[in-house]
């Protein structure tokens, strides 16, 4: 589709100037760089940028938007990952950063577009069953899996109030931090619940136990160790 060649062309020019501000950052140093993968990942870098160089005025385009802004406030630190000494996840969900990276899953457009679409989806099942069977005699349970930032949630949660009354929404993440920020931000609904989830793990605690009518994950599925048991414990859940 159109808007789809738009995204992509956005992300390639985003790409592009990020490699660009990588290797001017990292300048006459780059000869210290040493690791094969660090090597291999320097090179690529150059190559992109001098095959598409061309690319770097289109980032304009873009505006002050959530990506050009996350490289303009970690632009300066691209060299403590190359080396090893700063983990990327450290560098991207930093209390500086986390914010920024959250506006990346939520507060624009193309994250918005779909995450409307997964709450409308689950609006409209929601509503069916609901016509069809009148008041449910057990709550109608949702799980999100790696709910991380809370752009997805946010979008369902706002549109799941309605239906509050009969359903029990599930916020999972890997991690305790992001669990503990969500149940500040999420807690004013009385329907949500807040667990710990590793999915590249088999499934433990009363999650475990339980079984959910529908599950949802946005960018998530993609990070896991290992997609097989990732699947499997969805499947389970």
């Amino acid at each position: 589709s159109a808007a789809s060649d738009v995204y992509k062309r956005q992300i390639k020019h985003i790409s592009v100037a990020f490699a660009d501000r990588i290797l001017k950052t990292v300048g006459n140093a780059s000869a210290a760089i040493t690791g094969r993968n660090a090597k291999l990942l320097y090179n690529e870098l150059r190559e992109a940028v001098e095959a598409d160089g061309d690319m770097l005025d289109a980032i304009t385009e873009t505006g002050d938007d959530c990506y050009t802004r996350l490289l303009d406030k970690i632009e300066g630190t691209y060299t403590d990952v190359l080396y090893g000494r700063t983990a990327a996840t450290e560098l991207l969900f930093s209390k500086d950063t986390k914010q920024l990276v959250a506006d990346i899953y939520g507060n624009n457009d193309m994250a918005d577009y779909y995450n409307t679409i997964i709450t409308r989806a689950l609006q409209y099942k929601l509503l069916t069953y609901l016509r069809s069977v009148g008041k449910p005699d057990k709550k109608i349970r949702i799980l999100e899996a790696g709910a991380g930032t809370g752009g997805t949630t946010r979008s369902v949660a706002e549109g799941l109030e309605p239906f509050s009354d009969f359903i029990e929404y599930y916020y999972t993440d890997i991690s305790k931090s992001f669990v503990l920020h969500a149940e500040e931000r999420f807690g004013r609904y009385d329907f949500f619940r807040f667990r710990t989830l590793n999915m590249d793990k088999p499934l433990e605690g009363d999650l475990a136990e339980m079984k959910f009518d529908y599950v949802i994950c946005a960018n998530v599925i993609h990070a896991v160790a290992d997609l097989d048991l990732a699947l499997d414990n969805l499947n389970r859940l």
